[in-house]
């Protein structure tokens, strides 16, 4: 499975974990601004989730000072001819895929240039002390940013007070920018049922945060059901927008009329703490995974040179001198066992190997036998650099290779 494809999984794993855990335990609480940075949370969290790593949090334990040399000769590879471009399931599916965002991204902007087109249209004026964009046909009142397109000749006095209050919130409280990213959400999710239920939630929400506040204005809870109820045949023009009469109008209603969650009821949003980071652990877990073992292959590894003039029959000790360049050893240094930052050849492992295959020698009587072989050889670096008690610890002898 390729990265972008497991990156997309994980969420939409986590979108779906944070909306059923929102079903379940939060959505009949009034609570609703809280709710409100719970499903932005969940949103924002789960598209951000693949670029958290916490791999690089975990310090790397030096388990050994054993150093690992590569092989002295260049490892073989193999060009192979770029593979020709194949109709499989997972090509057809991000084209698809690909298509389908592409329409909605259209969708979105279709509705945008609505809107911006309204706005052209419309005559900014003020309507009891707020300014609003009046449109002269039929139109359910809606809001967008800090504009609220409305006509007033389809309502009462009593009736715009009321919506203009409601619409009011909509704009001070930047309500959009919910509504855009619930756009956003589908946009690039659609293809997870759960992303759509999210997102009429946010939009839910914002209509009960406004419901909340037009009460709370002193506005008669009776009479403003009542004027909902005659609002609810319009059907909203601008899905983009943030409109008086979004449905379900039920839900609403409901929600004006339930008894205030009492306070303890926010405890039940600590559990996101335990969510969140089993999230990111489980989406970290290959990573983490990989850093051990990256860690284990640092710390331990085996000395191997290959003599790659005819297999040995018989091995000879090598006798070499492979003197390092000391580091500069202060007198009253404490000397660790075990550091944080291994000492390494100075330039590098690579500097090490370009010196180690110019100056190891190969036996003269393996030259002269035309045979080859792999020696491991075990030695230690002293404090100055120099190369103590070396020693073969095992050989593999080789066929003889004829003389050419």
């Amino acid at each position: 499975m390729t990265p972008a494809a497991l990156d997309f999984i994980i969420v939409n794993i986590a979108l779906t974990l944070f909306y059923l855990n929102y079903k379940l335990f939060l959505s009949r609480d009034t609570f609703l601004r809280t709710k409100r940075l719970y499903l932005k949370f969940s949103f924002l969290f789960s598209l951000f989730l693949p670029f958290i790593n916490i791999a690089d949090w975990f310090p790397k334990e030096q388990i050994t000072q054993t150093i690992t040399l590569n092989e002295i000769t260049l490892p073989e590879f193999t060009v192979s001819p770029k593979a020709a471009f194949s109709w499989d399931f997972g090509t057809v599916f991000w084209m698809i895929y690909a298509v389908v965002c592409a329409v909605l991204v259209v969708r979105f902007a279709i509705q945008l240039s609505s809107i911006i087109i309204m706005r052209r249209n419309g005559t900014k004026t003020i309507i009891q002390n707020t300014e609003v964009i009046v449109l002269n046909k039929e139109i359910s009142p809606f809001s967008f940013w800090k504009w609220i397109f409305i006509n007033p000749d389809l309502h009462t006095e009593n009736e715009l007070k009321e919506i203009l209050t409601h619409e009011s919130i909509h704009t001070t409280q930047m309500h959009t920018g919910d509504v855009f990213l619930s756009e956003l959400l589908v946009i690039y999710f659609w293809i997870n049922p759960f992303a759509w239920l999210l997102r009429r939630e946010i939009r839910q929400n914002l209509e009960f945060i406004a419901d909340n506040k037009v009460l709370e204005s002193g506005f008669d809870s009776k009479k403003y059901q009542y004027h909902l109820l005659q609002l609810s045949y319009q059907t909203p023009e601008i899905k983009l927008g943030v409109n008086f009469n979004v449905s379900p109008l039920k839900k609403r209603i409901i929600m004006m009329n339930q008894q205030k969650t009492n306070k303890a009821g926010l405890l039940k949003y600590s559990l996101v703490v335990p969510l969140t980071l089993a999230l990111i652990i489980s989406s970290n877990a290959q990573a983490i995974v990989s850093k051990a073992k990256e860690a284990l292959n640092e710390n331990s590894i085996t000395t191997t040179a290959i003599l790659q003039n005819p297999q040995l029959k018989q091995v000879q000790p090598v006798k070499t001198e492979m003197k390092f360049v000391p580091p500069e050893i202060e007198k009253d240094a404490q000397i660790f066992e075990v550091v944080e930052k291994m000492p390494q050849y100075p330039g590098g492992v690579s500097a090490l190997m370009e010196y180690l295959s110019k100056n190891i020698k190969y036996p003269i009587a393996a030259i002269e036998a035309n045979v080859q072989g792999k020696v491991f050889v075990k030695f230690i670096i002293n404090k100055n650099g120099n190369v103590e008690q070396a020693k073969i610890v095992m050989a593999i002898a080789g066929k003889n290779i004829s003389k050419s």
